[in-house]
Order: C-alpha cells, then structure tokens, then sequence
C-alpha cells in the first residue's frame, strides 16, 4: 500500500514539473516572456543587454543553408520593423544575378535599408554606398567538396 502511494506521489510530481515546463515553453514561444542566455551572463553592475545589430548585409551563397538564415533576417526585420533593400520588379529575385551589384537594382521605396539579403555579385563599393556606416556583412562558408556534390545532385534533378 505504501508503495503504492509514493508512486502515486511521484507522478503528480512528474506531472507538475511538467506542466510547468510546457507551460513556461508556451509563453516563451508566443513572446508573453522575453528571455535571453544574456540575463545568465550580465554583471550585476549592467543592467541593459548587449546592442543588437539591425544594419546587415547578408551575403548569400549557393547551397549553404542561405535561404533558411534569410529567412531568420526577414523574420527579425519585420519583428523590429526594419527595412529590407528588396529588388526592382525587372531584377527580382536576385538583383539581376549574375550581372555586378549595383543600388541601381535596389527598389527605390526600400533605398534606406537597414539590410539585404540576397543573391548577389558583391561589389564593396555599391553596397557601402547603399548600406548605413555600421552595417555588419556576414555570409556562410561551407566545405567546396561538399558543396560542388549539393550543387550536383540539386541540378541533376532539376535538369532536362
């Protein structure tokens, strides 16, 4: 009988670390609380976080996963109502790609751009022209051998 009761005890107290974990997963996920690794790593002494980069321009390469952190950059440009240098309707979607990249391929409504994100020839000076003095360029390497065999198989099955 004994046993019986502190099984019971244990799985009501499964059940409540449970439901507090999905609970608090919940609000985590529909923004009710903002949370961030940086509240564990602040000195007592700083109480604000660490400045966020809204100015950036992202290279993006073929085959290295570029259409999913683009996809992450529209996502926080929307969420912190930022604007996204967007291609002119004869240039989309790449900004003319393969031609050299020129802010002359930008749609004008998007020329105060705080980033880009794109298929793009890089050209430094266009792009400094067009991006604000603090923009931060990234892009994503990945291993030549490996991307030659994705860029093969995608156009294997995507040709004649």
């Amino acid at each position: 009988m004994e046993c019986l009761s502190s099984v019971k005890i244990l799985q009501k107290k499964t059940f409540l670390v449970l439901l507090v974990i999905c609970t608090a997963s919940f609000l985590l996920h529909m923004n009710h609380i903002n949370w961030t690794m940086e509240v564990f790593h602040r000195s007592p002494a700083s109480h604000s976080l660490a400045h966020k980069h809204t100015n950036v321009a992202f290279l993006k390469t073929h085959k290295t996963a570029s259409s999913t952190l683009q996809n992450i950059l529209f996502r926080f440009a929307e969420h912190n109502n930022l604007t996204m240098a967007l291609p002119r309707s004869n240039c989309a979607p790449l900004f003319c790609y393969p031609k050299v990249f020129s802010s002359h391929f930008v749609h004008p409504v998007t020329l105060r751009a705080n980033m880009i994100t794109s298929h793009m020839r890089f050209n430094k000076t266009a792009l400094q022209r067009l991006m604000p003095y603090d923009t931060k360029y990234i892009t994503i390497l990945r291993e030549p051998a490996s991307m030659f065999e994705s860029l093969f198989t995608y156009y294997s099955r995507h040709s004649g």
